[in-house]
């Protein structure tokens, strides 16, 4: 059976969502260790963001559910402490998704999970004034 459709004929969904950074947390941060310490933490912070984020792709590979879910909770923690809420948020995505046993869904918020990842990760540099 054939759809009477080629591959060109299909276009590829540009995905572009913006990531939230809790202002109110990272003043926290800064109140409860300096500016200085706040801003070690969140830069340590996004640099395990991105370690984890491998780790749960990694573990998606190897088809191991719970690695997954286990990392997506530990992720989620991680991102809502450094303030990176929209990480936060799809971790948890990540992590419900597996739990539940839904590996379509799994597999596509694990993509969102690395897009929202990056995005997360060029907001902290730009409201430090860092390069990538």
């Amino acid at each position: 059976m054939t759809w009477g459709k080629s591959v060109e004929d299909f276009s590829m969904l540009e995905i572009d969502e913006g990531v939230h950074i809790d202002h109110t947390r990272l003043a926290e941060l800064s109140a409860q260790l300096g500016p200085a310490a706040a801003e070690d933490v969140m830069c340590r912070g996004v640099e395990e963001v991105s370690i984890q984020i491998c780790k749960i792709e990694a573990a998606l590979r190897r088809a191991d559910i719970y690695e997954v879910a286990k990392l997506a909770r530990g992720l989620m923690c991680m991102a809502d402490t450094v303030g990176l809420a929209t990480l936060a948020r799809v971790a948890g995505d990540v992590a419900n998704c597996a739990s539940f046993g839904d590996h379509v869904a799994l597999a596509a918020t694990v993509r969102r999970l690395g897009r929202i990842g990056d995005g997360s990760v060029v907001a902290v540099w730009d409201l430090h004034g860092m390069s990538v």
